[in-house]
């Protein structure tokens, strides 16, 4: 009964979107992998959608699982962990142009590209999360017991992490130090 349905319909992969407990839990969704690898169909079910590339996906906060199904794989060349190539004008510090290279399922990523356009570098990973947090996204609001998060958030971060490895050279990290006046002040004596 349970694999029936693949077999019929002679399925060579299955993707299981899964956003949030209430469709997919974490021991359902390792039954269907169980279940398609016994009839040799790869199952995928990425934990938030766009954890997805073309060799792994995200179930847990440390856990990834590897898969090898060209289907699948050409997919997500397209849809799943979002890839950008950012342009950024070294002189003004602001982004120039943001390419996405492979787009969320949800086209989360190409509407946070392009709202970024303009935004200096260093305000570009907090705004990247508010821009994902304001678009109609996929993933569930409810804490997620194997992130301790939402996915929502935890989807946020995957955005603000590849758009911050975009532009690190370009960012200026401004430390303090214990002790002293910040250089904005004038006041460079130590105290």
């Amino acid at each position: 009964m349970r694999d029936g349905l693949a077999q019929r319909r002679q399925a060579r992969r299955v993707e299981v979107l899964r956003q949030g407990l209430a469709l997919c839990g974490r021991g359902l969704a390792r039954q269907l992998r169980g279940w398609m690898e016994d009839i040799q169909i790869v199952c995928v079910t990425p934990k938030p959608l766009c954890s997805l590339t073309e060799s792994e996906y995200w179930v847990t906060r440390r856990q990834r699982i590897q898969y090898d199904q060209p289907l699948i794989a050409e997919f997500a060349r397209h849809f799943g962990k979002p890839r950008f190539d950012v342009k950024v004008d070294p002189e003004t510090r602001t982004i120039q142009q943001i390419e996405v290279q492979r787009d969320s399922f949800c086209g989360c990523a190409r509407y946070v590209a392009e709202q970024l356009i303009g935004c200096p570098v260093d305000e570009a990973p907090e705004k990247t999360g508010l821009l994902h947090h304001h678009y109609p996204c996929w993933a569930s609001m409810g804490i997620d017991p194997d992130f301790s998060d939402t996915l929502m958030h935890v989807s946020g971060n995957i955005f603000k992490d590849e758009i911050s490895e975009q532009i690190k050279p370009y960012r200026q990290i401004n430390y303090l130090v214990p002790g002293s006046s910040s250089p904005e002040s004038g006041d460079t004596t130590d105290q």
